[in-house]
């Protein structure tokens, strides 16, 4: 695991959507929302 400070908030958030987004789900669909 990544230390928590060292990752910018889009890493955490885009993480977060991980958790309740498949990961199957198209990652730059994810990304588009932290833009």
């Amino acid at each position: 695991m990544k230390v928590l400070d060292w990752e910018t908030p889009n890493e955490v958030w885009y993480r977060e959507l991980g958790k309740v987004l498949p990961k199957t789900s198209h990652p730059k669909t994810s990304v588009a929302l932290t833009n």
